[in-house]
């Protein structure tokens, strides 16, 4: 049992929107975290965060409880988090919850939207490297709401602008459903799916690249009180 005290986490509302866009023109609120005091980013390719002087593997990333060990797309440039699906992301640098272990330097806890519980509304965005839409609503009103959310890359020539021999593909899809027992009990299944394709050519020879993350949580809390409550997860 947790008990609602003050935390070491830094709230990132400030950073969600526009605080970081990429040489494309996507809004990055994942990566915005890079720009607290105290972080930096790794100059190399699979640019990593750095948490007041750490090693990169000393940070851990959570998506809806769930660890994520590569969270990013276009090797490093893109965070697997689009805007239209997240709710709340903060970073700890002290302080750590008892739940979150296996950290030296930095957590950062990113959370999606729950779904709305009384009616159904969408959000899409759009860039010259991907488009994306979330929708949620409730499939029994005040009583179990779903959210989905999907992002797509464009196979545009956005990215032959930067190198005619390099070539991309990336999707992520994020998928909620929130069911609430009564005012004390609520139960949440949370799913994430996405993958990335590199094709490289070169010398005549195609090099190419695989990688994606599949994660699945469910996840209970209870309420024992209005100053703790219960979360478990698997």
């Amino acid at each position: 049992a947790n008990r609602l005290l003050k935390d070491g986490g830094s709230v990132a509302n400030k950073y969600l929107s526009n605080a970081y866009i990429n040489v494309l023109g996507d809004a990055d609120p994942v990566r915005s975290v890079y720009l607290l005091p105290g972080n930096i980013e790794t100059q190399e390719i699979m640019g990593k965060m750095v948490v007041r002087g750490g090693d990169p593997s000393h940070n851990l990333f959570l998506l809806d409880g769930s660890r994520v060990y590569n969270p990013t797309h276009l090797l490093g440039e893109l965070s697997i988090v689009n805007e239209t699906s997240m709710k709340t992301i903060r970073q700890f640098k002290n302080d750590f919850p008892a739940y979150l272990s296996d950290a030296l330097s930095g957590i950062t806890e990113v959370t999606t939207k729950d779904g709305n519980m009384a009616k159904w509304q969408g959000t899409a965005s759009a860039s010259l490297l991907a488009g994306a839409f979330t929708i949620e609503g409730p499939l029994v009103k005040n009583k179990t709401a779903i959210m989905a959310s999907i992002r797509q890359s464009w196979r545009t020539p956005a990215i032959r602008m930067l190198a005619d021999n390099y070539t991309t593909n990336f999707y992520d899809v994020h998928l909620k459903i929130t069911q609430l027992i009564n005012s004390r009990h609520k139960i949440m299944l949370s799913g994430y799916l996405g993958n990335d394709l590199l094709n490289l050519k070169s010398e005549s020879v195609l090099k190419q690249q695989h990688w994606g993350n599949r994660l699945l949580n469910i996840s209970w809390n209870y309420a024992l009180s209005n100053n703790f409550f219960l979360h478990t997860s698997a």
